[in-house]
């Protein structure tokens, strides 16, 4: 199988072949980050992001979401809640894709 991404007009365009044949295409539409989401919401400001993305570039190994909760800007049921959203995105990214099934061809 080998994949192949191309971009035309801002946008991703990934396409999976196997043997010559196209078996699944799909945009390459990026599913939003916690940070942007999290200000989207209004749970924290553009500047505790930049706080708290400063802290996550001290501390690599330490995800996002558990800076802004030990930062005290969000809650755990606030960031499931975010989490959620992202999980919503990919899955609408997922049912926008389109599938091909060359096995079924006849030559």
């Amino acid at each position: 199988m080998r994949k192949v991404e191309h971009y035309w007009k801002g946008k991703s365009y990934i396409y999976l072949l196997r043997d010559g044949e196209k078996i699944l295409n799909a945009t390459g539409n990026v599913i939003s980050r916690i940070g942007d989401i999290t200000v989207r919401k209004g749970y924290i400001t553009e500047n505790q992001l930049r706080k708290a993305l400063e802290i996550q570039q001290e501390t690599p190994y330490v995800r996002l979401g558990e800076i802004l909760i030990k930062q005290g800007y969000i809650n755990k049921r606030q960031l499931e809640e975010i989490i959620n959203e992202q999980i919503k995105e990919a899955q609408q990214i997922i049912d926008s894709w389109v599938y091909y099934n060359y096995e079924e061809k006849i030559l």
